[in-house]
């Protein structure tokens, strides 16, 4: 998500624009995922060792995340956007790759990281998270490797400490999964949810979208996004 100013006043407000990102990966989707989307293909992932996916080793696949990200992102200063990027937003394996790239960003310091994002948004996001760079120790409920790996010495659990807003749907087959995330990969007190009665989707109608809209203001907010009345 790109804080952008709107023109047309002397003090031009601003807003919070999301921008799309592609995963490189061509796969299969899930059970969850056809469940709803089953007519929406053909089917991505960000992850190797997802449904399908032709077999990549970690490193490769590090590398074709990161460019996929920055590509993204050099389309949209090329269209014109001039905002700095203030955030992550992801749906079920995106929003797993979201808080994956915060972790990175978090362990590698802003002097170090490619990237400088101030939050994430998850929705339906599933535990555990993602090492995206050799060396973070893996296993256990909170860290694996891209293809699912662990470290033979595991560590120190880590857990993501930037902010996040998880939205669970409430009919989700993957909601313990969900609160896994929450519960175990982020550190207590960094964390917002907001609950909805819904199954494994994006919300749509307007109350939930409201609710959502405010939990990204907020966390924005919190995080130095200025917001002019």
């Amino acid at each position: 998500m790109e804080a952008a100013p709107t023109r047309g006043s002397s003090e031009p407000n601003v807003v919070v624009s999301p921008h799309s990102s592609r995963a490189p990966l061509p796969s299969q989707a899930g059970p969850d995922v056809l469940s709803v989307y089953k007519d929406w293909g053909p089917f991505l992932s960000w992850i190797p060792s997802a449904l399908g996916c032709p077999k990549v080793n970690s490193q490769v696949a590090i590398s074709m995340i990161e460019d996929a990200m920055e590509s993204a992102m050099e389309r949209d200063n090329e269209e014109g956007a001039t905002g700095p990027w203030v955030g992550l937003l992801g749906f079920s394996q995106g929003a797993k790759l979201c808080a994956s790239v915060l972790l990175l960003q978090q362990i590698q310091g802003i002097y170090k990281s490619r990237f400088n994002f101030r939050f994430g948004v998850l929705l339906a996001g599933r535990a555990p998270l993602l090492a995206l760079q050799p060396g973070i120790p893996t296993g256990g409920e909170t860290v694996v490797g891209v293809n699912g790996e662990e470290s033979v010495d595991k560590g120190k659990p880590i857990r993501l400490r930037l902010p996040t807003v998880h939205v669970h749907g409430m009919r989700d087959s993957g909601l313990h999964l969900h609160r896994q995330l929450l519960e175990n990969c982020c550190e207590v007190g960094s964390t917002r949810l907001l609950e909805w009665d819904g199954d494994h989707r994006v919300p749509l109608k307007t109350k939930d979208v409201v609710a959502l809209v405010k939990q990204i203001v907020a966390v924005a907010s919190e995080t130095g996004v200025q917001f002019n009345e």
